[in-house]
């Protein structure tokens, strides 16, 4: 619509302009008065529908796509009715009674290892829209918990030398660094894990933190940088 007429419409005290809106009004509050009953029907065939539609593309599409991607799946592995992202070529291994939920991005830099590796233990769950940057490995273990938008990468792209950065130079091997999520961790949402990283068992990472160097076993990171704010043990219970 044209911008003037809009604002005409909009803000005019002229009859036209007037009944305009009032028509505008009245079509907004126009509702069917449907019986709770019959309501309660549609809500549920409608719901039967979409959960059918999902459940047919995530079983006979999702799934068998993202399986084909990796060199190795175990049992009781599932995605949701969605289609991650790989780019690159890479090696994926998938341990038994993994969940990778939503949309994820695995970004592969093949230039930095002949089969660099995304390695996911035993009974992972993986939140949606999380990235994994992997030039040479990353390797989680079991019963890693990882939420929404968590970033994690082995390299961070560009060289850390301005100079190599203004001649557009690659970033060199040795900053290229394995990432080791050990078993029984939980990665909260929005967190970000930079290379050489190694997170230790049981450890807990705070929402939003971001994390640049090691955590030992069994602590509770949070902020950025992140520091330790405690520990995931009973320490009341320890002799």
């Amino acid at each position: 619509m044209n911008s003037s007429l809009y604002h005409y419409l909009a803000t005019s005290d002229a009859l036209p302009a007037s009944l305009v809106r009032g028509a505008k009004r009245s079509l907004q509050n126009i509702h069917l008065p449907l019986p709770a009953i019959l309501g309660k029907g549609l809500l549920l065939g409608f719901l039967a529908i979409r959960s059918g539609y999902y459940f047919t593309y995530r079983v006979l599409f999702c799934e068998p796509m993202f399986r084909a991607y990796c060199s190795k799946v175990g049992s009781n592995f599932h995605t949701a009715a969605q289609l991650h992202w790989v780019n690159g070529s890479g090696n994926i291994e998938v341990g038994d009674n993994v969940l990778i939920s939503g949309k994820s991005a695995f970004n592969f830099a093949a230039r930095f290892s002949d089969k660099p590796s995304m390695l996911i233990g035993d009974h992972c769950d993986i939140g949606h829209g999380c990235r994994f940057v992997i030039g040479k490995q990353i390797k989680l273990g079991k019963r890693v918990m990882i939420g929404q938008d968590v970033n994690i990468r082995d390299t961070n792209g560009h060289p850390v030398s301005y100079e190599a950065r203004c001649n557009n130079a690659h970033v060199p091997s040795d900053e290229v660094k394995a990432v080791i999520i050990e078993d029984d961790v939980w990665i909260g949402t929005g967190a970000s894990i930079g290379p050489g990283i190694t997170i230790g068992v049981g450890s807990v990472i705070a929402a939003q933190s971001v994390v640049y160097s090691n955590v030992p076993p069994y602590s509770i990171m949070g902020g950025n940088p992140a520091r330790k704010m405690g520990t995931t043990k009973d320490t009341a219970n320890q002799t």
